[in-house]
């Protein structure tokens, strides 16, 4: 009886704690133990048919800042363009440490650019920005190496052959991350690699779940086979980047690969700094893991995403060819059909930059937002954050406001035309000092690659136009359904 008295007295400490904790965070459903808000997540994903929708719900309920429980963690969505700007801008500095998810830093072991945080990250993040920055900007190399692979893969591209997606344009922006980090082009067989490890990758469905598994789960049988299961390629991949590092390093060391005063690459850039920091004999964050983990972070998220946004490119331009064909017209008034599409063309084509902004924002290939915590108490618009609170800002529902983006689930490139475009709220690539690192070479490739494919080819469905509706409805990744088109030249 007294055992039983201490084990109740526990039970009932631990559950008033749990309850004193909830009533300190924002609003939100009230979680179970454990599993905190997993059902209701699923419950309103499947009623509502996607985890947009689903988060769309708790917004209407709660209000635009409220509390979903992940598990047994709490995380603070902010869902509203205004106070996201509050957040992740003024108050920058208190959100810009990542939440130490186990499921995706146990691929970097917390170093990385994705998952790392503090002055480790800081002194990265600026390291690979100034770095991309001199490759796009600076020296132009990043458009010369993206129009090359262009004309490469498509210059002379057969009208009778069958062109996959995403299959083709994986490849594509695959071959031009890899240029940008070493140099060279994918062989044969990188080629064949690479293809085989985004076919089993594409068969591994993320879910949220995956998102939010604690590292105690992982000791469990389902929870731990699972992750081992989706993070297999990508563990793949990564022990692919470590070869190709370890061989330009024998390179440099045996005389074969001379690295120029200005490196033409990301890796050469790396090492050049890396020797500097051992001159100096202090603790440096620029070592040889830290070079794999960020080599594997540009390739995987630069590859993966601007791909999955030329994907949903293709389809939303099928199902309106309309856009296409004014597209087009703008494109030849620019080039006359006879020389490359360039970014220096920018200026002249304010419809076709419409179209991308449009593209993006509907494709809004990221539901849920990679998450920060709090390294201070912090109040948004009255709301208090505590401090070590997971929090993020939810890209998704602010592109899809109705107050910035009427009729949002349609595709409408002319709301970015005019004086009164939604300019500040197109978000696609992040808020603060988290903001997406590859953004000069998300949009190089986004205007580049299509428009020369569409200034050369239309795009003509094989079997039936695609429809505009993602994959898997509960993926906090929104690709697009795989299908087939064919380019036929737009002299035929």
């Amino acid at each position: 009886m007294i055992l039983l008295t201490i084990f109740l007295g526990i039970i009932l400490y631990f559950v008033a704690k749990r309850l004193f904790e909830i009533r300190h965070y924002p609003p939100g459903p009230a979680p179970l133990p454990f599993i905190g808000n997993t059902l209701q997540l699923g419950y309103w994903v499947n009623k509502t048919g996607s985890l947009l929708n689903a988060l769309k719900h708790f917004k209407e309920v709660y209000g635009p800042i409220f509390t979903l429980h992940m598990g047994p963690a709490p995380v603070v969505m902010i869902c509203d363009y205004d106070l996201a700007i509050e957040a992740m801008v003024k108050n920058g500095n208190n959100f810009q440490d990542r939440w130490e998810n186990p499921t995706f830093s146990s691929l970097r072991n917390y170093k990385g650019l994705a998952t790392s945080s503090g002055d480790y990250s800081v002194e990265q993040r600026r390291f690979a920005l100034h770095t991309l920055r001199n490759l796009g900007v600076s020296r132009n190399i990043m458009e010369k190496r993206i129009l090359e692979e262009w004309h490469i893969r498509f210059g002379n591209y057969d009208a009778n052959k069958v062109f996959k997606i995403p299959e083709e344009f994986d490849l594509f922006t695959g071959s031009v991350i890899y240029r940008l980090l070493f140099s060279v082009r994918f062989t044969d067989e990188d080629e064949k690699l690479f293809t085989d490890l985004k076919a089993q990758l594409s068969t591994r469905k993320l879910s949220f779940l995956d998102a939010i598994t604690p590292v105690w789960a992982l000791k469990i049988p389902y929870f731990r086979n699972r992750v081992q299961g989706v993070l297999k390629p990508l563990f793949s991949i990564k022990d692919f980047i470590e070869e190709q590092l370890k061989e330009r390093i024998d390179a440099v060391n045996d005389g074969t690969h001379i690295i120029s005063d200005e490196p033409d690459d990301f890796v050469d850039a790396f090492l050049v700094e890396m020797k500097k920091r051992e001159k100096d004999q202090h603790p440096s964050s620029f070592t040889m893991e830290t070079l794999i983990c960020d080599t594997f972070d540009l390739f995987h998220a630069g590859q993966d995403t601007t791909s999955t946004t030329l994907s949903w490119a293709v389809c939303f331009l099928l199902n309106h060819p309309e856009v296409e064909e004014k597209i087009r017209k703008e494109l030849l008034e620019v080039t006359n059909g006879n020389q490359d599409l360039s970014q220096a063309d920018r200026q002249k084509t304010p419809y076709f930059n419409a179209a991308l902004n449009e593209i993006q924002r509907l494709s809004s290939i990221i539901t849920t937002n990679l998450t920060r915590y709090t390294s201070e108490d912090v109040e948004i618009s009255g709301v208090l954050i505590r401090k070590g609170i997971p929090c993020t800002a939810q890209l998704s529902m602010i592109l899809s406001d109705e107050r910035y983006f009427p009729e949002p689930e349609k595709f409408n490139p002319d709301r970015f035309m005019g004086e009164n475009k939604p300019e500040n709220q197109m978000v696609a690539f992040g808020l603060g000092k988290r903001a997406c690192l590859g953004e000069s070479l998300a949009r190089a490739e986004l205007y580049l690659i299509l428009g020369n494919l569409i200034q050369r080819y239309k795009f003509e469905a094989v079997d039936k136009t695609p429809r505009m509706e993602q994959q898997n409805p509960a993926s906090p990744l929104r690709k697009s359904n795989n299908f087939q088109i064919r380019l036929i030249p737009v002299d035929q």
